[in-house]
């Protein structure tokens, strides 16, 4: 992009920067009305705008954004510069990715799942992600709840998932690197990609969920003729009224 294009795109930014009547929103609802941030750190550099959102002076979380003058935007959450949990990316105001990143052996960036989009609908023959899909509205006390799990992954890239496990203690946090030794259970598939169980809330409140299921990628061509199984992560809440 011209210098001069560039320039009046960064001025553009500041104005909107300025204009704003409170510059500790993010602008995105579903953050706005979960956390208040301190005012906003901005940094230009080149074409990229970038703005984090600290929740304290002393807190490792911060939410970021990051635009550039070509109209594309990534934002998400940040530990100890670190992306954690999803991130959004966009183009042009239209949703094209989410990416989810994990602690994973104190690596950077650790890509969980990838989920595309095409007009805003998801592309489910592309990257790998899951659906879970439950009745929210009768999450009760000691009723019996039935769960779903929906595995999708491109299939040129991966053969099938093997199978899927339950961690049996809830995690929050956790670098993965380990995952192998903690204690789970196995889940068998109902479906070539799909897995199904019920559970029942034995007291009210937050119930968390933490497993991992694993892909097996198509035949890679290697010295040692080994195969890189791909586990994918999974955390999901159920609030037990």
């Amino acid at each position: 992009m011209k210098k001069n294009n560039i320039k009046y795109w960064i001025i553009g930014l500041v104005l909107s920067i300025c204009a704003c009547d409170n510059e500790n929103i993010t602008g995105y609802k579903e953050i706005d009305d979960n956390y208040t941030f301190k005012k906003p750190e901005v940094v230009f550099k080149e074409d990229i705008l970038l703005k984090r959102y600290f929740l304290d002076s002393k807190s490792d979380s911060v939410y970021t954004i990051i635009k550039n003058s070509k109209g594309e935007v990534s934002r998400g959450w940040a530990y100890k510069f670190i992306r954690i949990g999803n991130w959004f990316f966009e183009n042009k105001k239209q949703l094209d990715s989410i990416y989810n990143y994990v602690n994973y052996c104190g690596g950077i960036h650790h890509i969980n799942t990838i989920q595309y989009f095409v007009e805003g609908k998801p592309q489910y023959e592309k990257g790998y992600w899951y659906e879970l899909h439950y009745d929210t509205l009768n999450l009760k006390e000691n009723k019996p709840i039935d769960v779903e799990i929906k595995v999708n992954y491109d299939k040129n890239l991966y053969e099938r998932n093997i199978a899927l496990y339950f961690f049996r203690e809830s995690i929050s946090n956790a670098d993965y690197c380990y995952f192998k030794e903690l204690k789970k259970d196995s889940l068998p598939s109902f479906g070539k990609d799909y897995y199904s169980f019920e559970i029942t809330p034995k007291y009210k409140g937050i119930h968390s969920i933490n497993g991992f299921y694993i892909l097996l990628p198509k035949k890679q061509s290697n010295a040692n003729q080994m195969v890189d199984l791909k586990p994918v992560f999974f955390k999901f809440d159920l609030d037990v009224k």
